[in-house]
Formats: C-alpha cells, structure tokens, sequence
C-alpha cells in the first residue's frame, strides 16, 4: 500500500543518500584518506559500467532493461 505513496519515495531516497553519505564518513574516519577513498570510488564505478557495456552488448535488449533494474 506505502508503495503509492510519493512521500514515502521522498523519506526512502532521503535514508539512501543519508545511508550512503555515512558510510563514506565512517571509511575516511577510519582510513584517514580521503582522496584514495573517492579514486577507488570512481575507479569501481568505471569498472562497473564497463562490465554492465559488455553485458548489454553480449546478452541483447531484454537482458539489457533487467540489468539497468538490477543496476539501481
């Protein structure tokens, strides 16, 4: 039923982000190392989108819309 609900996508959407944003906190807190943190970030993300390219190109463009659900 909540499902329908367009503030429960706003408050869900806010506790990701929040969720996320202290997670990143708490692994600089930890490492004290800002800059590596985020080139991992970025370098995961590249590799990600590289993998999830060839899949979409290998598997055709059913498989295609079920990895970008899969994605998010």
């Amino acid at each position: 039923m909540l499902f329908f609900q367009p503030a429960v996508w706003i408050v869900s959407h806010w506790v990701r982000t929040e969720r996320e944003h202290c997670c990143d906190a708490a692994v600089v807190r930890h490492t004290r190392r800002p800059t590596e943190y985020a080139q991992t970030l970025a370098a995961l993300a590249v590799a990600r989108r590289t993998e999830t390219e060839a899949t979409v190109l290998a598997a055709g463009p059913v498989s295609a819309m079920a990895q970008r659900q899969l994605i998010r």
